[in-house]
């Protein structure tokens, strides 16, 4: 999560899609920006990166609605194939907390063991209306871009936040090396388990 006092906005970081580069793109156009901290009534809180929209909102309260809240999305397949093969190089996420760096290491270990299709099926997904809705089905998310239209949607959402830009070009992070998305969907069994979780 990055919030921006300057510009008001308060953008939400979902993982596998990008969120390293536009939180790095973000910070270096806008000195304002805070990565994983607010501040409420003169109190400074910090917040889990991958925090969900509502729970954010329940934090803030009244202060939510003072701010343009976007993300970003990505095709679930592309999500999938890219978040097996971050584990599987060896990487994790970082917490503060300890339970959550052995469930990353954990994590690693069982991508290493299983091939792609077992992973893809058997690995827990966050589903992105956890990010877009409260308990009540009410959006909570005000502007989304695609990751496939990186640079093109988040020069819009600048455009519309007031932030000067010439040129959005955001440099690719975390980036793996794998054959196309298609390759890891070649079984249409596999396919369907997959989009009924996803």
């Amino acid at each position: 999560m990055l919030i921006s006092e300057k510009h008001k906005y308060i953008f939400i970081s979902i993982p596998k899609t990008g969120t390293t580069a536009i939180q790095s793109f973000l910070q270096e156009n806008d000195d304002s920006s805070v990565l994983n901290w607010i501040t409420i009534k003169a109190k400074r809180i910090k917040i889990d990166e991958y925090v969900k929209t509502w729970k954010l909102m329940k934090i803030m309260g009244d202060e939510y609605d003072k701010y343009t809240v976007f993300t970003f999305i990505r095709d679930p397949y592309a999500r999938s194939v890219s978040g097996y093969h971050f584990y599987k190089n060896g990487n994790t996420l970082r917490s503060h907390y300890f339970i959550r760096n052995f469930m990353a290491q954990l994590n690693v270990l069982i991508t290493k063991i299983l091939p792609f299709i077992m992973w893809s099926i058997l690995k827990p997904n966050k589903k992105l209306v956890d990010y877009f809705f409260d308990k009540n089905g009410q959006e909570l998310i005000d502007l989304v871009g695609k990751t496939e239209n990186m640079n093109k949607d988040l020069s819009s959402i600048c455009n519309l936040l007031g932030i000067p830009l010439e040129n959005v070009s955001v440099p690719v992070k975390n980036s793996s090396r794998h054959s196309t998305v298609e390759n890891f969907f070649t079984n249409k069994w596999h396919e369907k388990l997959y989009r009924k979780k996803s």
